[in-house]
């Protein structure tokens, strides 16, 4: 059954075996003056995700501020990764910056002010990506 589906269509099967070819990663520069170099590319990843806006939490150093932390320990990172984020909501979301970062984790706060129930009640996702390493 198969093979008569493919002998029929050979643009199913090419795009069949294409699927399942690895994506290629090229990291250019990284934080910490890291080169290409220094860690190899196979290793070089890319992880994915969206922090939820259940996750918003008050700034105690900044009044009117918030801000959510993402945990990246699934991505398993061996240097600090490349990070960028963007919000997403119903309503009015903040605009961000990325601050506090590392191998596990970074913080996203916000740029103007917002309290944490806003953020929650505007359902106000961070949707972020982090390229990196995770073998040396």
């Amino acid at each position: 059954m198969i093979v008569t589906m493919f002998s029929k269509t050979p643009l199913l099967a090419l795009l069949m075996i294409s699927l399942t070819h690895q994506i290629q990663l090229n990291i250019i520069s990284m934080p910490n003056n890291l080169t290409p170099e220094d860690l190899p590319e196979p290793c070089a990843v890319v992880c994915v995700g969206v922090a939820q806006p259940s996750g918003w939490t008050d700034s105690s150093w900044s009044a009117g501020k918030s801000y959510l932390k993402v945990d990246l320990s699934g991505c398993k990172f061996v240097s600090q990764p490349l990070i960028t984020v963007t919000v997403a909501g119903v309503g009015s979301c903040p605009a961000v910056f990325v601050d506090k970062k590392g191998t596990s984790f970074f913080t996203a706060y916000t740029v103007g002010d917002m309290a944490a129930e806003e953020g929650k009640d505007q359902r106000c996702e961070l949707h972020w990506s982090a390229f990196g390493y995770n073998c040396n």
